[in-house]
């Protein structure tokens, strides 16, 4: 599989429920709302890499779930909004 962040592959842990889990050598392990994926996938949208494993790191040295929300999304600017 292909990791949602950086796009490299990863290994899909669970996609049972409502969350995706994912491992990748590069973000590390994550958990994205099924939902928030179809949404991103249907427009088009990219998390911005860096950003997006800053704020992971940031959650796991708080000791804090490595899991992405729309909410985190809009604070942290995690999507990618670059014009190609």
């Amino acid at each position: 599989m292909a990791c949602l962040i950086c796009g490299e592959t990863d290994i899909e842990l669970l996609s049972a429920g409502h969350f995706v889990e994912r491992d990748c050598p590069g973000c590390g392990y994550y958990g994205v709302p099924k939902q928030l994926v179809k949404e991103m996938s249907v427009r088009k949208q990219k998390f911005h890499v860096e950003r997006t494993r800053a704020y992971l790191a940031m959650r796991a040295e708080n000791k804090q779930s490595p899991w992405i929300t729309p909410v985190d999304i809009n604070i942290y600017l995690l999507l990618d909004i670059s014009i190609p």
